[in-house]
This record gives structure tokens, C-alpha cells and sequence, in this order.
């Protein structure tokens, strides 16, 4: 149409009214597309896929489980960069295959808030929040540094775990950062290292995090390894310079940390101030329980009873 009103004008004859008025719909139509695309961007990004951003890729996407999908069929490869720029709400589980497991192809990956403001990654899930599948070389850092921090969460109280490491997930680093869970099986924590397959979930480390319930919600265990067997144990491990607290079960037993053999456990506080009520049967609550070759060792343990 536009050509034709060119045509019509460039031979000296006048446009016909019709002419005029299909040109004038037109650019109104133009005008309110250019309108309506200022108006998105001027929108919060919150809702519209960019609660996560994945570098090099420049990858969008509104949940941390969809950046791991992304990256488990290798649309993100090398060194990866992760940045919350807002609060996710994650509805399954965030699960971070190994490097060469299928597409995967990854050196290593950071996971940090951004944007100079507090973040949170949260849901309520059966299972695991965030699970390492075999991931290697993988640093969740919530920096607190320039208003930026992080806080993971798994609201579940029926069971769950809010970090899970399984299949030989090795040197992976948990740092800076909140990690709540509320469980209340005796067979997760907030943290859980799992089975292995050949060396064990080895060589981790989890350091300056606070570790605790949500809200009213109490974890039974705040860190809990289970391992394979003696020779496919989770060793190697360092948890140092945390705050464990606030964990308790009236029905089972309960340990700030419960590990198997060869970790290094240095400068942690453990407290609680919330033991809510008496154990209905005679239980132990403690604060690090290490299992080794059937043998059971208590550090710092206390018990109450049901007249306590």
C-alpha cells in the first residue's frame, strides 16, 4: 500500500481518500507496536524468564532449575557463570548432571547473587532443592559483600533436602550463604551427602554459611552423609566456620552434623534455643555424630528424655 501511495504520487496524481486512510491506519498500527515494546521493556524483569542469568550464552531464565537443564544438554559450556538477579521459586528439583554426562560440557561453575541486593532461591520440594548429580567443581557463593547475599531454602517439612550431593559429586564448594531446611525425616538435613558410585561424594567443602530451620519448621539433621559403603565413603570433606543451629526432633534422633569418618570439622558454632518440646521416646541430640566401621562417636552430645 505504501508503494502504491509512492506511485500515485510521484505520477502527479492525487491520492484518493481510501489511499490516505489505509497509509494512516498503518503507521497507527507501527505506533502502538513501538509503544507496547517500550512498555515491556520498561517492565520488572521479575516474571518474564530473567530471575537467572547464565555467561558466557547470555542466557534468561526464571528458575535455577531451568539454568541446569539448559546446561545439562550443553547449550552452556566452560568456565559458567551463574547470577541470581532475582528471588527464584523453584517447583522440582534443580539436579546438575556431571560434565560429559550426556551434552554436559562444563570446567566449572559459579552460582552468585547480583544486583547489590539480597536474593533467594526457594521451594517446597519432596525431594531435593538443589541436587549435584556428579557435578564437579561447582561454587555456590552467596559473597555478602555490596548488599549482595543468599538465601536457599527448602520449605518441605515432610522430607527433602535443600543441598544434595550424590554419585561422586567432588570438590564443590558451598560458601556465604543461608541454607534453611525443615524436614522432618531423620534420612535428610539441609545438607546430605548421599551414596556414591565409585570414590564417594569426596572433597567438598562447606564453609561461613549459616545452617538452619524455616521459620517455626526445625531440620532433624543439618548436615547428614550416608556414603556406600567403607570403601565408598564421603571423605575428604571440610565444613569449617559455620553456624549450625536451631535443629530438633521430638520423634528421632537428631545431630547437627552427622558424618561418616575422615572429614575435617574446625571453628563451627553449634546452638540451639528452640528445642520445642520433650522427646516422645528416649532419643539422643547431638551436636556432630561420626559413624566409622560400624562404630559410632559422639562430640558434644546431650539427650533429653520425655520428662525433660
Amino acid at each position: 500500500m505504501k508503494n502504491h501511495l509512492h506511485a500515485v504520487l510521484d505520477s502527479g496524481m492525487h491520492p484518493s481518500v481510501s489511499t490516505f486512510s489505509v497509509y494512516k491506519y498503518v503507521s497507527r498500527k507501527v505506533l502502538s507496536f513501538l509503544l507496547a515494546a517500550c512498555l515491556l521493556m520498561s517492565l520488572p524483569t521479575t516474571g518474564f524468564g530473567q530471575n537467572v542469568n547464565v555467561n558466557p550464552g547470555a542466557g534468561t531464565f526464571s528458575t535455577l532449575k531451568e539454568a541446569f537443564d539448559a546446561i545439562n544438554l550443553g547449550s552452556y559450556t566452560g568456565a559458567i557463570t551463574i547470577d541470581i538477579v532475582n528471588n527464584t521459586t523453584e517447583t522440582a528439583s534443580a539436579v546438575l548432571n556431571a560434565s560429559g554426562t550426556g551434552s554436559s560440557s562444563y570446567t566449572s561453575i559459579l552460582i552468585q547473587p547480583s544486583g547489590g541486593a539480597g536474593r533467594t532461591i526457594t521451594g517446597s520440594i519432596t525431594s531435593h532443592l538443589i541436587s549435584f548429580d556428579g557435578a564437579d567443581n561447582v561454587t555456590i557463593d552467596g559473597l555478602n559483600s555490596g548488599g549482595n547475599s543468599l538465601t536457599i531454602a527448602n520449605t518441605s517439612v515432610a522430607s527433602g533436602n535443600t543441598i544434595h550431593f550424590i554419585n561422586d559429586a567432588s570438590t564443590n564448594t558451598i560458601q556465604n550463604c543461608t541454607l534453611q531446611g525443615s524436614s522432618s525425616s531423620a534420612a535428610n538435613a539441609v545438607l546430605f551427602f548421599n551414596t556414591g558410585l565409585t570414590t564417594g561424594n569426596d572433597g567438598n567443602t562447606v564453609f561461613n554459611c549459616n545452617i538452619t530451620g524455616v521459620g517455626a519448621n526445625l531440620p532433624v539433621n543439618g548436615i547428614y552423609s550416608a556414603g556406600t559403603s567403607t570403601a565408598i565413603d564421603n571423605s575428604g570433606n571440610i565444613v569449617n566456620q559455620n553456624n549450625i543451629y536451631d535443629f530438633f526432633s521430638p520423634t528421632s534422633a537428631s545431630q547437627g552434623i552427622n558424618i561418616t569418618w575422615r572429614w575435617t570439622i574446625t571453628n563451627n558454632r553449634l546452638t540451639t534455643n528452640r528445642i520445642t518440646a520433650a522427646l516422645t521416646r528416649y532419643f539422643y541430640w547431638d551436636w556432630i555424630w561420626i559413624y566409622h566401621y560400624r562404630q559410632y562417636h559422639r562430640v558434644c552430645q546431650c539427650r533429653r528424655d520425655r520428662n525433660n
